[in-house]
Formats: structure tokens, C-alpha cells, sequence
């Protein structure tokens, strides 16, 4: 399994990134969303409505991305709680990096972060 275009020093974070922070399938498919989206603030049924994961899920999903600072959490002045991706770049910068990737390269970048594959299946060239 190997993640293809992008140089090995940026596979080896992005692995590492994911495991940190993406490594359930609800987390992992809340930074794709955001690596598609990284301006835009977004309340919690509209994220629903484009990840597919179960509400509880999605919940837990953004609330623990909250707590490590990679999404930020705001409300609004009606009261409307949003969410966006964090402008720290040491954790916006790998969210970004996975829009580089397709899909195929994402699902193996997800699986290999689950299962705690050894990092030369990541970093070996193609």
C-alpha cells in the first residue's frame, strides 16, 4: 500500500497527522471534508449532510478534533454554533495535503492510520 504523489517527508506526516488525529472512520472522513473546504464555516447538520457518518458519530468526531485544535468551534451572534479548520498551519497543512490525494489513496491513508501498519508502506516510492 503506498501514497502516491507527494514527496516522503509529506506522506510521513500526513501518516502521522492521521493517526493522531484521524484515525476512526468518522474523524478521518470530517478532515477530508475540511481538506475540500478549509475557508468555510460549517454548523453541524450541514456537515452531516455531506459526511456520511451517524450524527452521534459526526458528533464525537468534531468534538474531539475541537479539543485537539485542529477544527475550531464558534457561535455565531443568532446563537448557531459553526465549525471551521483551525489557521494554525502545523495542523491546517495536512488537512490540505489530503485534497491531493484520490480516492483510492485516501481509503489506503485511512486504513494503514487504523491499523497501525508500519510507516514504509506509506513511504515506499511507487
Amino acid at each position: 500500500m503506498v501514497v502516491t504523489n507527494l514527496d516522503k517527508e509529506t506522506r510521513m506526516k500526513l501518516l502521522q497527522f492521521v493517526r493522531k488525529h484521524g484515525n476512526s472512520a468518522g474523524r478521518f472522513l470530517v478532515l477530508q471534508f475540511w481538506s475540500k473546504h478549509p475557508q468555510t464555516q460549517f454548523s453541524l447538520p450541514c456537515i452531516g449532510g455531506a459526511v456520511d457518518v451517524k450524527k452521534f458519530d459526526l458528533k464525537e468526531a468534531l468534538g474531539m478534533l475541537v479539543d485537539e485544535g485542529v477544527v475550531e468551534e464558534k457561535t455565531n451572534p443568532r446563537g448557531l454554533t459553526l465549525y471551521t479548520l483551525t489557521a494554525n498551519p502545523e495542523k491546517r497543512e495536512p488537512v490540505m495535503a489530503l485534497s491531493n490525494l484520490d480516492w483510492e489513496q485516501a481509503q489506503k491513508l485511512s486504513y494503514l492510520a487504523a491499523h497501525r501498519w508500519p510507516s514504509s508502506h506509506v513511504l515506499a516510492e511507487a
